[in-house]
């Protein structure tokens, strides 16, 4: 903990406010419903109140102490101000009628490679850092508190953050015990990940081309669920990102220089899946999404 810092972020994203803006109608604010109230309802917020929980990445001793406060806060800070330039730059773009031409252009003329790491950067984060992969590890009976901590540190950070926790929470055998389990540990997760995609994988764009829009859920990335791409995640209501295996011919790398419009039934595809990913908040568009959601609840209830 930085024991010169006076003010605590205590509200915390999983999905970071930047992102957020991009999903705000012309009042500033964003529709979203909760997905198991009943009936669902439209509710209206602005990118600080909404994808966040209080604490959501602190944790505690046993005596109920903060362990080094906001450091994991912090970093992910530190890796959306990287990202922050580059992705909006490409939300912008984006949104112009050339967007098509303009794209291609960016490509040409070397800009591509950066935009692109943000948004694969962008990605990773976002898979890793969210509802999903906290419930995954805090909700799982077989783990005791303590290895729940260490096991979320070493998902989201890294065996050296991990360590640093576990030297300020335990003590003696418990400690040597915990620091042994970190070492033999495979290697860092988000590292693996991130050196997976980054290394295996382009981007290609699904851009919506009638009056539906993507919605956006609180655990956002959609994993293995369309044949050819293996990744999606919407980044604004009008554009969707579709990670392909990297194309290559001979030595030489392809970049995927199409847009791709997607109609409204495939726009539905992809909706449905983060329906399903959802936890508890879902981005959506207007009113008349309620029905699509209720549908699919419905006959999820019935299976």
């Amino acid at each position: 903990m930085n024991k010169d810092k006076m003010n605590f972020v205590k509200q915390q994203h999983y999905i970071p406010q930047f992102a957020l803006k991009n999903f705000q109608k012309d009042d500033n604010k964003i529709s979203y419903t909760i997905i198991k109230q009943s009936p669902l309802k439209v509710h209206k917020s602005g990118p600080m109140k909404i994808m966040q929980e209080k604490d959501f990445y602190e944790i505690k001793d046993d005596n109920g102490n903060y362990v080094l406060r906001n450091t994991i806060e912090d970093s992910y800070s530190g890796l959306e101000s990287i990202i922050k330039p580059n992705f909006q730059e490409f939300i912008n773009l984006s949104r112009r009628d050339d967007f098509q031409d303009k794209f291609v252009e960016i490509i040409q003329n070397e800009r591509w490679t950066d935009i692109e790491t943000s948004l694969l950067l962008y990605l990773i984060i976002t898979l890793i850092r969210g509802k999903g992969v906290k419930n995954l590890v805090y909700l799982n009976p077989k783990l005791k508190d303590s290895e729940k901590h260490i096991m979320y540190l070493l998902f989201t950070t890294s065996q050296a953050y991990a360590a640093n926790f576990a030297k300020k929470m335990y003590f003696g055998q418990e400690l040597e015990n915990i620091l042994l389990f970190i070492r033999d540990s495979s290697e860092d997760p988000l590292k693996v990940l991130a050196e997976h995609i980054m290394s295996n994988y382009q981007i290609r764009f699904h851009k919506t081309l009638g009056i539906k829009k993507y919605f956006l859920s609180d655990n956002p990335v959609i994993v293995k669920k369309f044949e050819g791409e293996d990744y999606h995640l919407p980044i604004s209501p009008e554009i969707c990102i579709g990670l392909i295996p990297i194309m290559v011919d001979g030595d030489k790398i392809l970049t995927e220089t199409t847009i791709y419009n997607m109609s409204d039934e495939n726009v539905e595809r992809i909706n449905e899946q983060l329906v399903l990913n959802t936890d508890k908040l879902l981005i959506i568009y207007n009113e008349d999404d309620l029905e699509f959601i209720s549908n699919i609840r419905s006959r999820v209830d019935s299976q």
